[in-house]
């Protein structure tokens, strides 16, 4: 048996074409191909057939499909069971070789490796018979987001192939012979630079000095027109290497391009312009939390990481409590372990307009080197796109004030050598594979010291410790509060301790003391209130109003 999906979808047995019945039929098939010999739910083989707009009979409908396709492959081999029932849907069991997606990876990773050790000749032959079981477009004529993301997922993997294999060939001196292709590729790819940049090194090497330099104009002209930039900084730099004949160009392998595999070469080597730092800047007044600051490190380091998949760390907490602050310094310690690149968003998910994944998603790919009009549509399709470039890399991923595992799981990455720091009012306890951290109030002795580095008055601090200790008590502790009080004292040297204190005290005005800037410590507890559900509404505001003696009407609570 066969199954071949890069092309027009075909099911060949002993080289003769299987007829597998009508469109929806073949929708499934397409469906359960993309996911081969893992189990695709009901659900997911519904949006495969009908999209957004499923008929009440709609699982009888897949029922009836998967029935009509374990009959046409009963009459192929009988003794078989290809496609398997297994909650919440079906299997379809593909035995290696049948499967030419499969395939083509496994000649991709053969070929990878083959470069790896050196043997650039034998890397070409592999790449060149995997790239020949393409037919067309990846399940061509196939409609449907569920296919469609796959598809784009393999079409990426070809391409980036092809890229490695003419890389390969260009070292073996083939610029002859490929010459003709780069010239196809760069005008049926004009926002692929890498077909431009091999296309100029090929016609230089074959003494065509002139039609190089042209290639780059068309190039430049391309990325001014479409984007609204200028070729990259490698390209600008292969340009000016041609006019100055520089003797580097002549022989060897196209520079700047990885040609192993992931795992044996470490981070996926990019264009300085592809290597994103968004961290904000670290917080030089940061005081305390040591243990958590040491557990991060333990949880993503690179010791650990290597055999686990993706360490994703979860720092939660009071609105206040430092969460965002202690994001940013682990991630600025650990960016040494992180070569390939910081990406960072604040997800405002304690607002009313959290960001959408799918935005979050264009912003990391165009951060990754994405054009802007190479961005796919869908949500699923610039996932696969983002776990594609993340693949190999060794990248951290910051994602502060998420509102809920929704909003975070699209963002995760897909492989080992990239990790994940959140920020989260909520526990996010439902995000598979997660390590929580809950953070509470700063203790007294941190306390005092992060106000004494906010305000600035250490000498004051220290003469008047008890009076130091009485704010951290009137603040409880919250970081948030304590940056507000010590901004006020720096703004106000000529203010003793002691008069902070007294305006502190009154807890009926202490809100309205707690508010410097655009730091207040009401927004963040209106924040708090507004995400909680109506039954949590109703109970804070019923407890507020019977002036509960044990609460303390700032407070953000724990």
């Amino acid at each position: 048996m066969e199954f071949r999906v890069l092309g027009p979808m075909e099911v060949l047995c002993d080289g003769r074409p299987v007829p597998v019945g009508g469109a929806r039929q073949r929708a499934v098939l397409a469906a359960m191909l993309a996911d081969a010999n893992r189990v695709v739910s009901v659900d997911r083989l519904i949006t495969a057939v009908w999209a957004e707009h499923p008929p009440p009979t709609a699982r009888h409908q897949i029922r009836t499909s998967v029935s009509g396709l374990r009959k046409v492959f009963a009459r192929v081999d009988a003794d078989r069971e290809i496609i398997a029932t297994k909650p919440p849907g079906y299997a379809l069991l593909i035995e290696p070789g049948e499967l030419d997606a499969q395939d083509f990876l496994a000649k991709a990773a053969a070929a990878r490796a083959a470069a790896a050790e050196g043997d650039l000749a034998g890397a070409a032959g592999t790449a060149r018979s995997a790239l020949a079981l393409w037919r067309g477009p990846a399940w061509d004529g196939i409609p449907g987001e569920v296919v469609r993301a796959e598809a784009t997922r393999l079409e990426e993997q070809r391409l980036g192939l092809l890229e490695a294999c003419l890389d390969w060939e260009l070292a073996l001196g083939r610029h002859h012979e490929v010459v003709g292709e780069l010239m196809t590729l760069a005008s049926d790819h004009p926002l692929r630079e890498r077909f431009h940049y091999l296309l100029m090194l090929a016609l230089y090497r074959g003494g065509r000095q002139a039609q190089a330099l042209e290639a780059y104009q068309r190039a430049r002209a391309v990325f001014q027109d479409e984007l609204g930039l200028d070729p990259s900084e490698e390209l600008q730099q292969l340009q000016q290497a041609i006019l100055a004949h520089d003797p580097g160009l002549t022989a060897g392998p196209a520079p700047a391009r990885a040609v192993a595999t992931a795992r044996e070469r470490g981070p996926v080597k990019r264009p300085p312009g592809h290597i994103p730092v968004q961290l904000p800047r670290d917080i030089d007044d940061f005081t305390g939390r040591g243990d958590e600051l040491k557990r991060i490190e333990a949880i993503m380091g690179a010791e650990n990481s290597a055999g686990r998949g993706v360490p994703v760390v979860t720092l939660t907490g009071a609105g206040g409590v430092g969460k965002s602050a202690l994001a940013v310094r682990a991630a600025h310690r650990l960016a040494d372990r992180f070569p390939d690149g910081l990406l960072y968003a604040d997800l405002h998910g304690t607002g009313n307009h959290p960001v959408r994944p799918a935005e979050l998603l264009a912003r990391f790919l165009r951060a990754l080197g994405v054009p802007g009009s190479a961005v796919p549509g869908s949500l699923d399709e610039r996932a696969e796109l983002y776990r594609n470039h993340l693949a190999g890399t060794r990248r951290l991923v910051v994602l502060d004030a998420a509102a809920d595992e929704a909003q975070v799981r699209p963002l995760l990455p897909g492989g080992p050598g990239c990790a994940v720091l959140i920020t989260s009012r909520s526990r996010l306890t439902a995000l598979a594979g997660s390590e929580v951290i809950a953070l509470d109030v700063l203790g007294t002795a941190d306390a005092v010291e992060f106000l004494a580095a906010v305000s600035g008055r250490h000498d004051d601090v220290a003469r008047e410790p008890e009076t130091a200790a009485r704010i951290v008590e009137l603040c409880d502790g919250l970081p948030l509060a304590l940056r507000i009080v010590g901004a006020k004292l720096a703004a106000r040297p000529h203010w003793p301790l002691s008069r902070m204190a007294h305006r502190l005290h009154d807890e009926q005005r202490r809100l309205d003391e707690l508010t410097h800037g655009d730091l207040s410590v009401r927004h963040t507890i209106d924040l708090s209130y507004r995400a909680l559900d109506p039954r949590g509404q109703s109970r804070l505001g019923g407890r507020a109003c019977r002036h509960d003696p044990t609460s303390r009407p700032w407070r953000p609570g724990r």
